[in-house]
């Protein structure tokens, strides 16, 4: 179960980097 854990905060951090990125990044849609 330790392994499933892993990946949730893989995919959390991943889509913090994600959300930061488009953040930092102006709209150009």
């Amino acid at each position: 179960m330790e392994n499933r854990d892993q990946i949730c905060l893989v995919s959390l951090n991943r889509g913090h980097v994600v959300v930061s990125a488009l953040s930092k990044t102006p709209i150009m849609n």
